[in-house]
């Protein structure tokens, strides 16, 4: 699923910046969905345009 982000690792130590980092992870990937679903077409040909 983390394909359509190009995401790299990220190591958080306090709890607050894991819950942070979760939730806007989340976020982005309901985000690109929704997207998707309204357009009816995939990720990558809907950032090409």
């Amino acid at each position: 699923m983390k394909s359509g982000l190009k995401m790299r690792p990220v190591f958080h130590w306090a709890p607050h910046r894991i819950h942070a980092h979760i939730a806007i992870t989340v976020l982005s990937l309901l985000l690109e969905r929704t997207i998707e679903h309204a357009c009816q077409d995939t990720w990558r040909n809907i950032r090409m345009i």
